[in-house]
């Protein structure tokens, strides 16, 4: 998991100062001690975690805990992002994805064309998806076409999931290994983590509450089209429990983004 974290971040994003922050176990408590000290450091821009569980099953005192940390990394511009799961749609919406200080990061399966560029995408079947049952819904998703009214809605955006379209894992010293190709929304997080870090860059500061921003961008400006595209909508696809459409749904969220043209809107 670290390793395709690692991997992810610096190969989209080749030059970041990568910080791995270390904890004992993935014990609540241990997650909670780690999210505290990126706060109180204050080091690093934006903040990738690529785990996750049913928010009911973590604990609403915990659940909050997270959220306020969250909150508190947000003043300072910090953006913290996680996995919407991969177990598909569910009843109960996975924590710490579920925070509304948090993007929540679903998955999509990506084919590209000559050169590498964009073609097409569609849903991945393992993108989880959900309503909180913590977390009312922001006032920057309920103007979203799409939404639902009973709760935070997960994921935001998706980006690349498809084990069969995902990454090239380098491990224990190759490529040839089980782990490759690999995917999951442990991947399409840190594609995003390395997005938010080269949209720092441009704009020489910090995008802080990044969902909040791409809603509005979405609003104004709208998914765009050609060479100033600004998201892509994804239409096609399930996750067994929601299906992809136009606008928003409990798949893909508001769909997959171009960093480079949104650089220029954020």
């Amino acid at each position: 998991e670290a390793a395709l974290d690692a991997e992810a971040i610096v190969g989209d994003a080749p030059g970041t100062a990568l910080s791995v922050y270390e904890i004992r176990n993935l014990k609540n408590a241990s997650i909670t001690d780690a999210y505290n000290a990126v706060v109180s450091q204050n080091v690093v821009d934006a903040v990738n975690s690529s785990f996750g569980g049913c928010e009911v099953g973590v604990g609403t005192k915990t659940v909050a805990a997270w959220n306020a940390l969250a909150e508190q990394g947000a003043s300072k511009g910090i953006t913290f992002h996680a996995a919407s799961g991969d177990s598909g749609g569910s009843l109960c919406a996975n924590a710490p994805a579920s925070s509304p200080y948090f993007v929540a990061v679903g998955g999509t399966a990506l084919t590209v064309g000559f050169g590498g560029a964009w073609a097409s995408e569609s849903a991945w079947s393992g993108s989880g998806g959900g309503i909180s049952t913590i977390f009312p819904l922001p006032s920057w998703q309920a103007t979203t076409k799409g939404t639902v009214d009973r709760g935070r809605n997960v994921p935001d955006i998706a980006l690349d999931a498809d084990p069969y379209t995902g990454i090239a894992l380098y491990y224990t010293g190759t490529f040839n290994t089980q782990y490759d190709p690999l995917g999951g929304t442990s991947l399409a997080s840190p594609l995003f983590g390395a997005a938010v870090t080269e949209l720092d860059e441009v704009k020489n500061g910090r995008l802080g509450l990044a969902a909040a921003n791409l809603y509005a961008a979405l609003g104004a400006h709208g998914y765009g089209s050609g060479a100033t595209t600004y998201f892509h909508d994804v239409v096609q696809g399930n996750n067994g429990t929601f299906y992809a459409g136009p606008g928003y749904d409990l798949v893909t969220g508001i769909g997959s983004i171009d960093a480079w043209n949104l650089a220029s809107l954020l």
